[in-house]
């Protein structure tokens, strides 16, 4: 699996999810957005080096 400018285009892009530069910056949204009364997770996606935010109940 190749990598280019930090994401792969094997199994994810853009339409999969948001991708973060890093871990600060999903963390900074995921509580931005849990304000709104959904619980939001940053979590490192598997497929690619990026984050993404993972909605919990």
């Amino acid at each position: 699996m190749t990598t280019t400018t930090g994401r792969t285009t094997a199994q994810c892009s853009p339409g999969v999810h948001t991708f973060y530069a890093n871990n600060l910056d999903a963390r900074a949204i995921a509580h931005a957005k849990s304000r709104d009364g959904l619980f939001y997770l940053a979590e490192k996606c598997s497929a690619c080096s990026g984050w993404r935010l993972r909605r919990v109940a």
